[in-house]
């Protein structure tokens, strides 16, 4: 396990301080977006390009500014993962983790902003506990996550909603 020494210099320690500061700034202001314009342009492109065409959306550069911003949030998730862990190795990038991820948020809930942070919690949770107790655990895994994905088909996130809701 390697370890991240604290900054030396009043410089770096300045760095370091903005670094975190500004870190949560952009998650804290994700929920604003889906309710302002941007969002209800993002919607339109989404469920009907050639309709959001026709009342004078540009499809195309609200799918590019999406994409921009979905690669700022992924550039910074993976800065600050590479700063918590100290260095990153190949193994990191391999496929069961993006299957990892991909369950994670189904457990969560596509439709929800909140629901893939709850799907991971919820998956980290279950993989810690069942690794522990049961040998074959990533079979039991996947029954137990079968299960779940049987019990919220709308995902953990959605199912709060629909249960808030009425």
């Amino acid at each position: 396990m390697t370890r991240i020494e604290a900054p030396s210099s009043i410089a770096a320690r300045g760095v370091t301080i903005r670094f975190w500061s500004d870190a949560p700034s952009p998650f804290g202001r994700t929920p604003g977006t889906t309710k302002k314009p941007f969002g209800h342009a993002l919607r339109a492109a989404r469920d009907s390009p050639l309709r959001a065409e026709a009342i004078g959306i540009d499809v195309r550069a609200q799918q590019w500014s999406a994409f921009i911003l979905a690669g700022t949030f992924a550039g910074l998730a993976g800065a600050l993962y590479a700063f918590s862990k100290g260095s990153i190795s190949p193994e990191t990038l391999s496929v069961p983790r993006s299957v990892d991820a991909l369950v994670m948020v189904l457990l969560g809930g596509v439709q929800t902003l909140t629901g893939p942070l709850w799907g991971a919690a919820l998956f980290t949770w279950l993989e810690d506990a069942v690794s522990r107790e049961v040998a074959y655990w990533r079979a039991a895994m996947g029954g137990v996550i079968l299960l779940l994905v049987l019990a919220f088909p709308q995902g953990i996130g959605g199912t709060l909603r629909k249960w808030r809701s009425r």
